[in-house]
């Protein structure tokens, strides 16, 4: 009978004893981590007084197991939503990690008498910090879920990103010999760019929809394969493109957080993710080795030293700077006092590419080692020692940071600028990497293909197919809509300097669209460059006017929105899980005296685009003889004296405003805004007020595959779409030309008419 293999030898040894050591600690009322990287110790290669691992080679394939097991377990706990609540304070308080943890520790490695490169890779590596070892012990503690633990893990994850854009750094370096290529340096960053962008987008919209129409059929057990499954295959295309394992899984991690079964996913993971990550610290603890730690005793200490000092110092700066106070700036830097698995990673390759000297990888692994072990003390020293600092702190000091807090809160991101920047170069961004991606898959496979099996006519034809895959997208570029519309005009009718960067931010994505059309027909027709140039400008002209276009893309990204936002809108439901549409706090409407010189005089809500340019839609008109008008036609003419209600949501209004005040269209205000719900109280009693009705499309219903705008709700039913609810997400003042798809409810505002209509037509 054959004996056993030896790495099941080896980890049988290893579970014995850290089942033993985490006893002992969790006795002694310590995080488990820490009774791993003992239990590491006593079993590896450097503790000769007991049982050794003999297949060192199988047990570090098993923690790396470990590490993509903890890392998909992390982007499960941590989904895109929370993501994005951290993510500007997770860049502000990076840069001030990033700028000072590398100038203290090129310092530190001159003040030792490093080389230059030392120095340098020795301050990029103190400032990335360990997401596994904090998580780990957030988890031991019971912290996770606390304010400051999201904003930690949003500074860790942008950690990570920039350790993989190190790690290609340090790849390009060895390949030039420690010359930098700025070409494969960039070409490298924007891969990374475009893998990440793509994969939130396209995995958003499908995998949370898979599980949802699936999880009838899921039983636990084909959840958990399932789930490790797509784990694996993200990791194996990260890997596939370069970048790190820890990254695939913590990304198919972050997209199966948006599913349905997110929580039983989660929890069927469990145990496999405390198994593996056991392993993964437990082998942190046999790198070490106390005959180099006495022969770099000195530069270890100081190293240590280093880490935990000015990871308090800048962590703290940068957190406060990003707005937080000075509590969760100190919670967070004391969290992230401890460098980490890029590190060593890192140190390893530099080692390897022959960059660094050979001594600096065993230093910084007894540095990780040493500060994975102080981590816990510093989390739990983070309350007394902020205790402390609050104690001793002059009052002007406290002053002067409450008062900064506070500002930040409330005005940091209250730019018109920024939120239109940040809004128009998300959505670019996202456009520009599908027509990427698109392009590049029809040029490598599809072309090739079409090629092969009907010739110069395989060429066409891939084009055409090409053309209507991007053309949704093609046509949203080409038009400003929804919210980005309302920020554009506000700032349009602002201010006349604001006009040109506005045209210009504009006519970029017109000549992106463009050029994205350019080059499929370059490749498929053989025309010179100028009847290429036409013959995209008539395609565009097409994408531009088919309405349909723009109905179908806003299908696609409703889709999107449901799936990225249906795990956080537990809040709205009732009792009875239904889901609330929050119209009184939205929605608001104020009335305005048409002045006798008013340009809107003699113009019809149509010729005006109303809607349109202004933001807000006309819920009323009271004419000057009496004579009252609810939801007006587009048809309408306004005329001497009337008196308009005006309908909108918050940003709607403040567009409005603006259209008013810079664009003269001579309205005196009667009543200020105020709450739809504020203004049916108000209503005179003789008065019918308006009512908002719940509609569920029926099967049977005219108005499915038509959009908002064409469904006829307005002129026929005198009634506003004001809601749409998909799946358990709702879309607040929806785009109209959004399509109308079977089983939504639509929220539609108007009067008792407009309720019987719907009744007598079976819709109510």
């Amino acid at each position: 009978m054959e004996g056993l293999h030896p790495l099941l030898i080896d980890l049988a040894l290893i579970l014995f004893v850290a089942g033993i050591t985490t006893v002992v600690f969790k006795k002694l009322n310590q995080p488990v981590v820490l009774g791993y990287v003992v239990a590491g110790f006593l079993t590896g290669p450097n503790f000769p007084y007991m049982l050794t691992i003999t297949d060192a080679k199988g047990v570090k394939l098993w923690s790396e197991i470990g590490v993509i097991f903890l890392m998909f377990a992390i982007g499960l706990e941590f989904s895109f939503a929370k993501l994005k609540k951290v993510g500007g304070t997770a860049a502000i308080a990076l840069a001030f990690i990033l700028f000072g943890m590398v100038g203290l520790g090129y310092c530190c490695g001159l003040a030792l008498g490093w080389k230059t490169m030392d120095c340098i890779f020795l301050g990029g590596m103190l400032a990335m910090s360990s997401t596994a070892i904090i998580v780990k012990t957030f988890d031991d503690l019971k912290l996770m879920g606390q304010s400051f633990t999201d904003v930690c893990l949003g500074i860790l994850i942008v950690e990570d990103i920039l350790g993989i854009v190190m790690l290609v750094l340090v790849a390009t370096m060895g390949q030039t010999q420690g010359n930098v290529d700025p070409n494969v340096l960039i070409a490298s960053i924007v891969k990374l760019i475009v893998f990440l962008t793509f994969c939130f987008v396209v995995g958003i919209w499908f995998i949370p929809s898979f599980f949802k129409k699936t999880q009838d059929l899921m039983t636990e057990e084909t959840l958990l394969i399932f789930s490790l499954g797509l784990c694996l295959a993200m990791v194996w295309l990260a890997v596939y493109l370069g970048f790190s394992s820890a990254l695939g899984a913590f990304l198919m991690g972050s997209l199966l957080a948006e599913a349905p079964n997110a929580h039983k996913i989660e929890a069927s993971l469990q145990s496999v993710k405390n198994l593996f990550s056991a392993i993964f610290f437990v082998s942190v603890g046999m790198m070490v080795n106390p005959a180099i730690l006495a022969q770099y005793l000195v530069p270890v200490l100081c190293v240590v030293c280093v880490v935990i000092g000015g990871q308090i110092i800048f962590a703290t700066m940068g957190v406060i700077a990003s707005g937080h106070n000075l509590k969760t700036a100190m919670l967070c830097a004391f969290s992230l006092t401890q460098i980490g698995e890029f590190s060593f990673i890192v140190a390893e390759q530099g080692s390897h590419f022959g960059l660094t000297s050979d001594f600096l990888y065993p230093i910084i692994v007894a540095v990780s080692v040493i500060t994975t072990f102080t981590t816990p003390f510093f989390v739990k020293l983070a309350a007394p020692a902020y205790a402390l600092a609050e104690k001793n702190l002059p009052q002007k000091v406290q002053d002067f940071l409450e008062r900064y807090t506070e500002r930040e809160e409330k005005s940091a991101y209250d730019s018109a600028w920024h939120d239109f920047l940040v809004n128009f170069g998300t959505r670019l961004l996202i456009y520009s990497v599908l027509i990427f991606v698109i392009e590049t898959t029809s040029k490598m496979f599809l072309l090739p293909w079409c090629q092969n099996y009907y010739g110069r006519t395989g060429e066409w034809l891939a084009g055409i197919i090409t053309i209507v895959l991007i053309s949704p997208i093609l046509a949203v570029m080409f038009r400003i809509s929804g919210n980005l519309r309302s920020q554009y005009s506000t700032l349009y009718l602002k201010n006349r300097a604001n006009r040109l960067p506005l045209f210009a931010l504009r006519g970029l994505r017109i000549v992106l669209a463009f050029f994205a059309i350019y080059v499929i027909l370059d490749y498929v027709m053989p025309l010179e460059r100028m009847s290429s140039i036409f013959a995209s400008l008539l395609v565009c002209l097409g994408i531009y006017k088919c309405d349909a276009l723009v109905g179908g893309y806003f299908n696609y990204e409703a889709r999107f929105l449901v799936n990225l936002n249906q795990m956080h809108v537990e809040e709205y439901r009732t009792e009875n899980g239904e889901l609330l549409f929050p119209f009184d706090e939205d929605f608001m409407t104020g009335e305005y005296i048409l002045k006798d010189d008013s340009m809107l005089l003699g113009k019809s809500l149509i010729d005006l685009q109303f809607g349109l340019y202004y933001g807000c839609n006309v819920l009323r008109i009271m004419r000057k003889n009496g004579t009252c008008i609810d939801m007006p036609a587009g048809k309408t003419v306004f005329e001497k004296g009337d008196v308009i209600s005006v309908f909108g949501n918050t940003q709607q209004f403040i567009q409005f405003k603006a259209a008013n005040e810079y664009d003269r269209l001579g309205l005196i205000a009667k009543q200020h805004p105020i709450t739809i719900k504020e203004y049916m109280l108000q209503m005179d009693s003789k008065d019918v007020p308006f009512i908002t009705l719940l509609v569920v499309v029926p099967k049977s219903c005219e108005w499915i595959e038509e959009s908002i705008k064409n469904s006829n709700i307005r002129t026929k039913y005198h009634g506003m779409v004001i809601g749409l609810q998909r799946g358990k997400y709702t879309f607040s003042n929806p785009n109209l030309d959004m399509i109308i798809q079977e089983k939504d409810a639509l929220w539609i505002l108007g009067k008792q008419e407009m309720s019987e209509k719907l009744a007598e037509e079976g819709l109510l």
